[in-house]
């Protein structure tokens, strides 16, 4: 396991913290990853203060805000409490250097929540609240929703990605030690060159794009010796 830290919606871990009381166990997370990286977990509505089981809530567009409401009672809102939990928690995350979210849920959607107009009609989708703070505090931080694990290639990339967010957000980008002669060439290019860091997490996540499965594997394995090797 690399001293590397990813942050996962804590139902995937199997806590059973879901507003039905159940959890969601992944073991995209929890077998995958977790050989890989340490998870930290979080709960947004549990942590916020919301009771186990709850009312679902649901997102609901307003003519100037968005409002998380109970599907079955919209007198139900907890919108300040999610909003003040994610103010105080968010800052607190910029250790992690990843972050795997529950798809469709009002906090932790990545792009996948349900939004709906105040009558119930169904207008789109967008991030939870929790997931869009994250994003809107740290722009280049590798983000993913659950499902897309299941594929091994994006597996590796995103392992990829998260490996080269920490060298970039640790400043070990140039430690001697860490590259070497049998350092992936592309990669170690981008991560010592003279971009900011958010450009060189651009360069990188291009530079992934065009690689094949095999491609993809190679550079993981070789950055996984190298840590190995510390």
């Amino acid at each position: 396991m690399l001293p590397i830290s990813i942050g996962i919606s804590r139902c995937l871990s199997g806590d059973l913290v879901r507003y039905d009381g159940k959890g969601k166990y992944s073991s995209n997370c929890c077998v995958e990853l977790n050989q890989t990286f340490e998870l930290f977990r979080v709960c947004p509505e549990v942590e916020a203060g919301l009771t186990v089981p709850r009312a679902p809530v649901e997102l609901i567009q307003f003519p100037h805000s968005i409002r998380v409401l109970g599907k079955s009672n919209q007198n139900i809102d907890v919108t300040q409490t999610l909003n003040e939990f994610c103010i105080e928690k968010v800052p607190s995350l910029g250790s992690i250097s990843g972050f795997v979210f529950t798809p469709g849920s009002p906090s932790c959607g990545l792009n996948s929540a349900p939004i709906k107009s105040i009558d119930g009609t169904l207008i789109g989708s967008t991030s939870g609240l929790f997931a869009q703070s994250l994003v809107q505090a740290f722009p280049y931080l590798p983000v993913i929703e659950e499902p897309e694990l299941s594929y091994k290639q994006v597996r590796q990339y995103f392992k990829l990605q998260v490996i080269c967010y920490y060298l970039i957000q640790t400043n070990k980008t140039s430690d001697i030690g860490l590259f070497n002669a049998e350092t992936p060439a592309v990669l170690c290019i981008v991560l010592n060159s003279d971009q900011s860091n958010g450009r060189k997490m651009v360069s990188i996540n291009a530079l992934l794009d065009d690689m094949t499965d095999d491609q993809l594997q190679k550079q993981l394995d070789q950055l996984m010796d190298m840590f190995n090797d510390q």
